[in-house]
């Protein structure tokens, strides 16, 4: 059995939003982030979507741009009624679509299952 409530009286602790846990008034538990021999962090995997709302796409590198990731979020879904963009949560099958970036050739290579599409793009 479930019970609704409004969004303001939902009780959550102040690092939610972090992953984080409340262990008690003062202190908060986290696990530890991945280091190396020398103590440092460790990037143990990187993660793209070229396609907002559509699958990730594991990189083994990228440059970061004044944006964010090159490549990352470039384009989106939009209504062809209305213009508008979509999401996964209007169109949960955009989970499945798979999109990479082939910038020497300047084509959006977009795959939903066994179809696939290559959309030309331009650096304007």
């Amino acid at each position: 059995r479930h019970k609704l409530r409004p969004a303001s009286s939902r009780r959550r602790s102040p690092g939610h939003r972090l992953g984080v846990a409340l262990a008690s008034a003062d202190q908060f538990v986290r696990a530890a982030p991945p280091t190396d021999a020398s103590g440092g962090p460790v990037l143990s995997s990187l993660y793209r979507y070229p396609v907002k709302s559509g699958r990730a796409e594991p990189v083994g590198e990228a440059r970061l741009t004044p944006e964010g990731l090159e490549g990352d979020r470039r384009f989106v879904v939009v209504s062809a009624a209305d213009g508008t963009h979509r999401t996964q949560r209007e169109l949960p099958r955009l989970a499945i679509l798979e999109a990479t970036v082939d910038s020497a050739a300047d084509v959006l290579r977009l795959r939903a299952g066994a179809g696939g599409v290559n959309v030309s793009i331009s650096r304007e």
